[in-house]
């Protein structure tokens, strides 16, 4: 036997992805993971893809809850995974998502601080000047101050001497 092996495993199809097959079988995928340089044995396998769907499934639970509440266990299951023994799909896949998941609160952050700045010009717009604070756009500019997924607070709001900056932490 050679020092690499292929491994396939089938997963079931989800309903009415493949309409045509016999309602009397079921419907499977044939998924192939080309040659890999290490032998594996077939439980080593299913441990892979058992890891991963428990780590996905976490994922997903974190993902309903605010970031700022969530964060820590966030950083707990990144140093989890950077440290426990884990397989070919779960390494391939789960360090994209981690990043996509920052990239994503990144750009909560900015399209939040982004409305508050266009509030402030329709502020200024209607009054002649910007507002003093934040507090002066609610209700009349924005229904309410958008938090900061950062830390569940509103949005912050600093006069330099070049003018006003909206940020989050």
């Amino acid at each position: 036997m050679s020092d690499s092996s292929i491994f396939a495993f089938f997963l079931p199809a989800m309903p009415g992805i493949m309409p045509e097959r016999n309602a009397q079988r079921k419907p499977y995928y044939l998924v192939s993971l080309t040659c890999f340089p290490w032998r594996k044995s077939r439980a080593e396998h299913y441990w892979d893809m058992r890891h991963y769907r428990e780590t996905i499934s976490t994922y997903q639970n974190l993902a309903n809850e605010p970031y700022h509440k969530s964060k820590q266990q966030w950083n707990d299951l990144d140093n989890s995974f950077a440290e426990n023994r884990r397989g070919l799909i779960t390494s391939m896949l789960l360090p994209a998502l981690s990043a996509s998941i920052n990239a994503g609160v990144r750009g909560d952050a900015q399209h939040r601080t982004a409305q508050v700045a266009w509030a402030m010009h329709r502020y200024r717009a209607e009054h002649g000047e910007f507002p003093e604070t934040l507090a002066d756009l609610v209700p009349e500019t924005l229904l309410m101050l958008p938090l900061d997924p950062f830390d569940g607070k509103s949005i912050k709001l600093k006069r330099t001497d070049d003018g006003w900056v909206v940020y989050s932490i």
